[in-house]
């Protein structure tokens, strides 16, 4: 990489004379020119030369600041980039022959790629939590693979009961964990759209999904002892094209109270800097923004909890899936002691366009 290096630096004099053949090219994957994008910016481009000796490196320039480079004739990196619009924005590449191409991108550049209000075109499902075909499961510490009839964990939920006070009606749905075996769950899931699906959306061709670049989760939740939880989690899970993006987020009651988002590559957590400040026996109103692309990343935009916003500005790939559909899920985490609880969901509203 030093010698590569080197020849950049050297190189700079020459990037506005020196010429390049003339069926050499730079293909950019990602991102669009033109495009919102999130710091860090994820570049792929590749390039092709008829120098006979090949390509030494690409890099990324912004408004002429040398910010990245890679090895050979392709590129797969991230670069970090201030918030607002860039307008200079250069790949460049540098064959073996002395020559040179480069191509230039305009990106806009921020915390959120999430528009601030919904359009009108967007849907909405309403009140979730009283859809029919509600599915609820345990999850046994420590292989936390899901059960249906396992008994060392206990779970289950009951709509329309009577609200506690304070929140946005006068009934709710109730969901409930318990059990003997420390740091089990309980999963609850409802499959709106694809294989499944409740809401008579089939989505056989995937057009729905497809479409799909932004979501919001939004929801009301109360407990009187959600300090007895390790945490809280509500997901949007989008499967389409054979892949699969878990939208991933968990509050925790316990431990760094930091909110935490899922990484679908690797399936594990990943703390964010979002302190979870979720308030034990009062109505919490909470709004997640999501986004992706074309090409499946999964992008966490932002958090709303009780009218504090915080700008998440995580993002990563896919997975393989050979499921189809999306599902709204809401889990219940135990604690090192498993003690009982149970969360109210009021208003359980999902918004996709």
């Amino acid at each position: 990489m030093r010698k590569f290096f080197l020849l950049l630096l050297t190189g700079l004099s020459f990037v506005s004379v020196s010429s390049t053949s003339a069926f050499a090219g730079i293909h950019v994957t990602s991102p669009a020119s033109g495009s919102s994008v999130q710091s860090p910016v994820h570049f792929v481009a590749s390039s092709t030369t008829n120098c006979s000796k090949g390509i030494y490196a690409m890099g990324v320039y912004d408004n002429g600041v040398l910010m990245a480079t890679t090895d050979g004739a392709s590129m797969d990196t991230n670069v970090a980039l201030t918030d607002g619009t860039h307008s200079n924005i250069v790949i460049q590449n540098w064959d073996k022959c002395g020559g040179y191409m480069k191509t230039a991108l305009t990106l806009k550049v921020g915390s959120s790629t999430a528009p601030d209000n919904p359009p009108t075109n967007s849907k909405t499902f309403a009140a979730v939590e009283n859809f029919a075909g509600w599915h609820g499961f345990g999850e046994l510490a420590p292989a936390y693979e899901i059960c249906t009839t396992c008994t060392q964990v206990t779970w289950g939920f009951k709509q329309n009961v009577a609200a506690p006070a304070g929140g946005p009606s006068s009934t709710a749905t109730r969901y409930d964990l318990g059990g003997i075996i420390k740091y089990s769950d309980a999963l609850f899931s409802n499959h709106v759209i694809g294989d499944g699906t409740t809401q008579n959306l089939p989505d056989s061709d995937g057009s729905i999904q497809r479409a799909i670049r932004h979501m919001i989760y939004d929801v009301y939740f109360y407990g009187d002892h959600l300090n007895l939880a390790h945490a809280l989690e509500f997901d949007i899970g989008l499967n389409v094209d054979k892949r699969a993006m878990m939208f991933g987020t968990e509050c925790r009651m316990e431990g760094n109270k930091l909110w935490a988002v899922w990484d679908n590559p690797t399936q594990r957590w990943v703390d964010t800097k979002v302190p979870c400040k979720a308030v034990v026996g009062k109505w919490n109103h909470l709004i997640i923004k999501f986004s992706t692309t074309s090409d499946h990343k999964v992008i966490y935009d932002s958090i709303t909890l009780n009218g504090t916003t915080t700008a998440v500005g995580m993002s990563n790939n896919s997975i393989a899936s050979n499921w189809h559909g999306m599902v709204i899920n809401f889990q219940l985490d135990g604690n090192g002691a498993q003690n009982d609880f149970s969360v109210y969901l009021d208003k359980l509203n999902i918004t996709y366009y």
